[in-house]
């Protein structure tokens, strides 16, 4: 699997329904500072999450960003 980047669309692993962006990783990969667009009681916020909780959003998914 590729390392995540920042700027890329994550979700988490166990919902579809949180939707944000990679703002930063940490120096040894194994957190990442996402901001959510989309996240019940988080919207907007940005928190630190276990990259092994994220995965990257399908291009079939895109039209949950809106």
């Amino acid at each position: 699997m590729e390392p995540f980047l920042p700027g890329e669309t994550v979700t988490l692993t166990d919902t579809a329904r949180s939707i944000g962006h990679i703002v930063g990783i940490d120096a040894d990969g194994g957190t990442a500072e996402v901001r959510w667009l989309r996240h019940p009681g988080h919207a907007h916020d940005v928190t630190v999450e276990p990259m092994s909780l994220l995965r990257r959003v399908h291009e079939s998914e895109e039209g949950m960003l809106e």
